[in-house]
């Protein structure tokens, strides 16, 4: 009848939306063969520009056709075509897909890209710190996007930022959400940059404890804030090994070592090869160790030997190229000096903490037993077994192996 609206039957919608499908399905084959066919041809142009920003925009993660974007840009040198890339595509894909690599990747190119031909000029940073708040925006979306947080990390570094101002950014992200682990993973990272420029102090160091106080005495069970402390307090021993680095192209290891050592006694060769005696580096993690033995584990003799006061460099060579790249090409172990009344009062917070728990929370019993074992094994040896039995007896049975492990091992390295 006239003015009333007619309405569709369950049939008729179901057609309509597969007709809808097989349109923009044809279209999207279409313009992905004509953008596949440019790549095996070589041929770029701005027919091939526009067809691959329509295929990115319903799928942003064909790596192949931002690799034809890449070379679009470098074939005709236009600026426009980058900024269009960095403000309107990209932050279209990123809206409908915020976990896209290959987006993410692309976006950093733009920006190095782009960065570089203004460099010099006033306004060099302003990409930078646009890219900041489009980070910040992202984040506030999803507080946990990994891929966000380490973009913003990399336009920090890029831009050379602030990276203070980061941390007092961690901080407002980790006061609303403690459990935030990628802002704990992220303020990682930029302490990380800091002891490398040697900017950080014990006020500082002191500061990252109260806030790990903060988090474990509102939530003791919350992992995030104890796996911080462990990063904070066990990575960075002082050590008698400084650095690592594998040079795979001359085939070479250059050891740096923080104080002087007897090369004859502390070093050893047998028929497997070199081996460095365990006391070196004892102090660090069973992944420290686990990782200078693999790298030991190829070595001959020593080549030659530098030193000009210390730390003094070792260089040995490689025997086997076999496996080579497995190993990681620097390895680093932390020279920190932990200030011993900061350390003692923070462990007089987790003894109290304990004690507020009646020992029933799993994660502050261990991190006592970590604390102790740092700060003098000896001293808390009864203590440290203890706890561990325990965990292993009583507050965490279902990992009673890992807990019988751990004072095993603490017992051999100890002996």
């Amino acid at each position: 009848m006239h003015g009333r609206l007619k309405v569709r039957t369950t049939e008729e919608q179901a057609e309509r939306k597969r007709l809808e499908r097989e349109k923009k399905l044809k279209a999207y084959k279409y313009a992905m063969s004509e953008c596949l066919l440019r790549i095996k041809n070589k041929q770029f142009d701005e027919t091939g520009q526009k067809l691959s920003e329509q295929v990115l925009a319903s799928n942003p993660d064909i790596q192949t056709l931002w690799n034809l974007r890449k070379k679009n840009v470098e074939f005709f040198e236009q600026s426009a075509c980058e900024e269009d890339t960095i403000k309107i595509l990209t932050e279209i894909c990123l809206k409908k897909n915020p976990k896209s690599y290959p987006t993410w990747y692309h976006r950093q190119w733009c920006l190095l890209r782009s960065n570089s031909r203004k460099l010099g000029e006033k306004n060099e940073n302003l990409n930078w710190k646009n890219e900041l708040n489009l980070c910040s925006k992202f984040l506030n979306q999803d507080e946990r996007n990994f891929h966000c947080w380490r973009h913003r990390f990399f336009v920090v570094a890029h831009g050379n930022l602030e990276k203070k101002n980061e941390l007092e950014f961690t901080s407002d992200k980790i006061s609303s959400n403690f459990s935030n682990y990628s802002s704990w993973h992220y303020r990682n990272k930029l302490i990380e940059e800091l002891y490398y420029q040697n900017q950080i102090d014990n006020e500082i160091f002191k500061n990252e404890l109260n806030l790990i106080e903060n988090a474990v005495y509102t939530d003791p069970n919350d992992q995030s804030a104890w796996i911080y402390q462990k990063w904070l307090l066990l990575e960075h021993q002082k050590s008698i090994i400084k650095e690592l680095v594998l040079d795979c192209k001359n085939r070479e290891i250059s050891i740096h070592f923080t104080k002087e050592i007897d090369l004859n006694k502390n070093f050893k060769f047998d028929e497997n090869g070199w081996r460095l005696e365990e006391k070196i580096w004892k102090t660090g993690s069973n992944d420290d160790q686990s990782e200078l033995n693999k790298l030991f584990e190829n070595l001959t003799r020593s080549r030659h030997s530098k030193s000009s006061g210390f730390p003094i460099e070792l260089l040995l060579d490689l025997n086997d190229e076999k496996n080579l790249y497995e190993f990681k090409s620097k390895f680093k172990m932390r020279d920190l000096t932990l200030d011993s009344e900061i350390l003692s009062n923070h462990f007089g917070n987790m003894m109290e903490l304990n004690q507020f728990e009646n020992e029933n929370s799993k994660w502050c019993m261990l991190k006592l037993v970590e604390l102790m074992g740092i700060m003098d094994f000896d001293k808390y040896k009864e203590n440290i077994f203890s706890y561990l039995d325990k965990l292993a007896d009583q507050v965490d049975p279902y990992r009673k192996n890992y807990y019988l492990d751990i004072k095993c091992k603490l017992k051999e390295n100890n002996s």
